[in-house]
């Protein structure tokens, strides 16, 4: 869970969206390089295949969620009184339910 805030606080300073390998930075660079066409032959044929999967977070209670949101603005701002105080919050909050969810039988 605290991976989960450090990650998301990181995030654009890890990821790079506009630098190298970015789409901006393939498009200036076959404008410059006279290979535009080859570019747009590329991407004509190119595919994508979306695999949605479950990240962690997603099995989260509420409560944990939010603190996870609080901790990565915490962490943003460096505001290491908060930081404890939401970890240590985090330490008190149950992350499962205590009762299972009803299942569902055919009639």
């Amino acid at each position: 869970m605290l991976f989960d805030a450090i990650e998301d606080a990181a995030f654009p300073e890890v990821n790079n969206l506009e630098g190298k390998g970015s789409l901006r930075d393939v498009r200036e660079n076959s404008e410059g390089n006279d290979t535009r066409e080859r570019v747009k032959k590329f991407f004509g044929e190119f595919n994508v295949r979306p695999v949605l999967t479950a990240h962690p977070t997603q099995f989260y209670p509420g409560a944990v969620l939010g603190i996870i949101t609080d901790l990565t603005d915490a962490i943003r701002e460096d505001n290491l009184y908060d930081i404890k105080q939401l970890l240590s919050q985090l330490g008190k909050t149950p992350f499962i339910k205590r009762k299972n969810r009803r299942r569902l039988t055919k009639p």
